[in-house]
């Protein structure tokens, strides 16, 4: 499926869950705002995709599609979910990850990251751009800015340089 690639950028851009991702649907795309809903995650009930809250209150979300990914989603705007198995319903992380994703990652030879580090990724290259631990934790919908601190600040000689007198 040449949309794989598509989600994984999803992921890598957009700092999104897995569960997230799956259980995103074309609505929650706002490509004329450039804004991506965060409303809603797909859970896996014993093989079967079944639609949850999402991780926790903070990660109900609004956030904006870089003007790259967002060019690509509105060329191929659609309607329901938008990751769905061949019979048309929507796909489980599991199932995603097993089949779709891990697929993408043998077909190109790329090394093969998981989601999650897609999501830490996403979250790494946001900090160094901006060195708002705020705007990332909001960004990924992390429950509390601790976890985000945690995960993307580091305490070093050149960080505190970088900090102060950058």
């Amino acid at each position: 499926d040449s949309s794989d690639d598509l989600y994984i950028r999803i992921l890598l851009q957009m700092g999104l869950r897995c569960s997230e991702l799956c259980g995103l649907m074309w609505e929650d795309i706002d490509t004329e705002k450039a804004i991506m809903h965060v409303r809603r995650a797909c859970v896996d009930n014993n093989g079967v995709p079944m639609i949850d809250k999402t991780k926790n209150k903070k990660s109900l979300r609004n956030i904006p599609i870089p003007s790259d990914l967002n060019e690509r989603l509105k060329a191929i705007k659609d309607k329901g979910y938008l990751i769905i198995s061949k019979n048309g319903k929507n796909i489980s992380p599991k199932s995603f990850s097993a089949k779709r994703y891990k697929t993408f990652f043998k077909d190109t030879g790329l090394p093969e990251l998981t989601p999650h580090e897609l999501r830490h990724t996403c979250g790494t290259i946001l900090y160094e751009r901006t060195h708002d631990i705020f705007a990332v934790s909001k960004f990924l919908g992390h429950s509390s800015i601790a976890i985000t601190t945690k995960l993307y600040v580091h305490d070093s000689p050149e960080n505190l340089r970088d900090a102060l007198f950058s």
